[in-house]
């Protein structure tokens, strides 16, 4: 009798353990138009509220699984070739998951057994480079960045989908740069200097940031002495271009990094308003044209010096530069609303409306004084400033 009760104790235990291990197992396919299975596609797995629980790689027959930890969850599926799929689930069953392929077309493929651009690995996915630039064009690592499934560099912010915010790390250290100069560094450092990258959506204290982590790893260089150097030009309504240099110098201990940038990137934009504007039951019809040019030559200049003790151990110092003394930038609007100009610090005080005669004015600021046209109004608020009028 005792034989039977604990055979049918066991039973159950065994039962319905079996039961809620294989309900907190998510599985499902991913496919692509065609049905075909999908190999490589980067599955990560959140709460509602964006909070990240797992993480996966897709295998050769397009299958993978995940534990999950709570009931709804969201699931990202990301790969470079096709679009981005999320969907909330209320089950485990998540089934098969179908992909839409970019808009590109091919007229001929060729396909060749190659190494996996993406693993899973410890809780992180990792990008191999080399891979991934057999498919895709990245000169500096900036650009490299855009090229990550989920990854968006725009700007001078880098977004990171499934992430409320992502932090940007070199090797792994904690960088002081402002959004601006992490933006000028990426894009001055050579995409072939960067072995992988590293994205870890909850990233643990060694880190010693909160949220997510897009970490690269650089190449090891070896020992000796080796440099790069990048010219380009930019053909546009005003030409712009630069050169950059590296040189790095490596002992079994010891790397001493030097990088040096000399941009002109000059910008041009013209705004038109067009606008109908109503007051004290008159329209007034209102043209106003925009044109602002900006000029400078960028010198971008960093410096770094790693020691190493052993595994673990090593101490870090590096400084970053960036000058612009000659910008320049004129801004020029003209309409019937206003006209003004503004260089280098000239600030123009008064605005003009439809109504009296009179004349628009500016004042000298320490670099030129110019004149306006005659004009149709002037407002002109108190001045703040010594100097005297440009006009008659």
């Amino acid at each position: 009798m005792k034989n039977c009760i604990k055979f049918i104790v066991v039973f159950v235990v065994v039962a319905f353990g079996t039961v809620r291990v294989s309900s907190q197992t998510v599985t499902g396919k991913v496919v692509d138009e065609h049905l075909a299975p999908i190999a490589g596609a980067t599955i990560v797995m959140q709460q509602t509220d964006s909070t990240f629980l797992a993480t996966t790689v897709s295998k050769e027959d397009g299958t993978f699984s995940l534990v999950r930890k709570s009931i709804p969850f969201i699931l990202i599926v990301q790969h470079m070739a096709y679009q981005t799929f999320r969907q909330t689930f209320g089950d485990s069953h998540v089934g098969t998951v179908r992909l839409t392929a970019n808009v590109r077309e091919l007229d001929e493929m060729g396909v060749t057994a190659r190494r996996p651009y993406v693993r899973a690995e410890g809780g992180k996915l990792v990008y191999d480079v080399k891979s991934l630039l057999k498919n895709h064009i990245a000169d500096n690592a900036w650009e490299l960045l855009d090229k990550l499934p989920g990854v968006s560099a725009g700007g001078e912010s880098v977004t990171l989908q499934g992430a409320q915010k992502v932090a940007v790390l070199m090797d792994g250290k904690v960088s002081t740069l402002t959004a601006e100069q992490l933006q000028q560094l990426l894009s001055r450092t050579s995409a072939d200097r960067v072995a992988k990258v590293e994205v870890i959506y909850n990233a643990p204290p060694r880190y010693h940031v909160s949220g997510a982590v897009i970490n690269l790893v650089m190449r090891n260089p070896g020992q000796g002495l080796e440099g790069e150097f990048m010219a380009d030009y930019q053909h546009r309504y005003y030409s712009g271009g630069g050169v950059n240099a590296s040189m790095r110098y490596a002992t079994p201990k010891a790397t001493f990094d030097l990088m040096y940038g000399l941009n002109n990137r000059p910008h041009v934009q013209h705004y038109r308003l067009y606008s109908l504007h109503r007051l004290h039951d008159e329209r007034h019809d209102i043209r106003q044209e925009e044109h602002i040019v900006g000029k400078a030559w960028a010198h971008d200049l960093r410096a770094s010096f790693n020691y190493r003790w052993k595994e673990h151990w090593d101490m870090d110092f590096t400084y970053t530069g960036m000058f612009s003394p000659d910008k320049k930038s004129s801004s020029r609007s003209e309409g019937d609303f206003q006209q003004s100009l503004n260089e280098r610090g000239l600030t123009p005080v008064c605005i003009t409306l439809p109504g009296v005669h009179g004349w628009d004015r500016a004042y000298h600021s320490g670099q030129t004084i110019h004149a306006f046209i005659p004009t149709t109004t002037s407002i002109c608020p108190p001045l703040s400033m010594t100097g005297r009028p440009s006009g008659p």
